[in-house]
């Protein structure tokens, strides 16, 4: 394979992308159809290179193709809220074009894009295999626990100062009286399932419930008609300390950072 035949392209939800970039969008699109969600998360990563999530979330996907054939990706995404979180990932490079340098050009990509960034999120946040640890330090990601024998998940500080997770988790959680609860949208999905679930997995607390994981599964199943929308519950600086996610007939489940109090909590509508 002549290394020169591989084009690389930043694909941008949407947007009017230009045509290589947008098809190399629908290239990894219909790739990611035949991926397993355990991989790849791939319902919510098509949900969001539809663009349908475009009106209130950042996305960009660093895409190397050969040809018309998708090769390899990289992904990074947040709401377009005040202090958003961020969330980095979704890195694959197809098995025969692995140890080509061809995730580390779309790692410059991204590194690039996001150090250009004019407003960037608050933090980035990944899980990462064993073998990407050195390769993410590199570019600035440190590990979110401070437990050494679990170096993963990783935070990487964009528009925070913060040096370490746990700086950022007290900058972040700043302790108020009055919580609201609203509907939740996609744009709200790094703030659980990235910020809140490894703030308790630092502390070594459990996360979510059995009969709902997380927000994004309960977000995909609300789209689908197949269960009721989660719920965030934010301070008055607009920060998301919480969630909530109320079962075809059950009762809504609540649950808080720590520092909060579900007693706090008003009702809007």
């Amino acid at each position: 394979m002549n290394i020169t035949e591989i084009t690389y392209h930043t694909f941008v939800p949407g947007i009017v992308n230009p045509p290589a970039s947008a098809a190399a969008g629908q290239a990894l699109c219909e790739y990611m159809k035949n991926e397993s969600p355990e991989r790849s998360y791939s319902q919510m990563m098509r949900y969001r290179l539809s663009g349908s999530a475009a009106g209130e979330c950042v996305d960009r996907y660093f895409i190397a193709m050969q040809g018309s054939q998708y090769i390899a990706r990289l992904w990074h995404g947040w709401g377009k809220q005040k202090d958003a979180i961020g969330n980095f990932g979704n890195f694959a490079t197809c098995e025969e074009f692995q140890k080509q340098g061809i995730g580390r050009k779309l790692l410059t990509m991204w590194f690039e894009d996001i150090q250009n960034r004019s407003e960037p999120p608050l933090g980035l946040f990944c899980t990462s295999k064993m073998h990407l640890l050195d390769l993410y330090r590199r570019y600035g990601f440190v590990s979110a626990m401070r437990d050494a024998s679990q170096p993963a998940p990783l935070y990487k500080p964009c528009k925070s100062t913060a040096k370490t997770f746990q700086e950022f988790c007290e900058d972040y959680y700043t302790e108020t009286k009055h919580l609201r609860i609203r509907r939740g949208t996609v744009s709200d999905r790094h703030e659980i399932d990235c910020l809140l679930k490894f703030a308790f997995c630092d502390h070594k607390k459990p996360f979510a419930w059995e009969n709902m994981p997380g927000f994004e599964p309960a977000f995909l199943a609300a789209i689908s008609g197949a269960g009721n929308m989660p719920e965030v519950i934010t301070a008055d600086n607009g920060h998301i300390v919480g969630w909530a996610y109320t079962p075809i007939n059950g009762t809504r489940q609540i649950q808080l950072h720590w520092k909060y109090n579900a007693k706090d909590i008003e009702e809007t509508l």
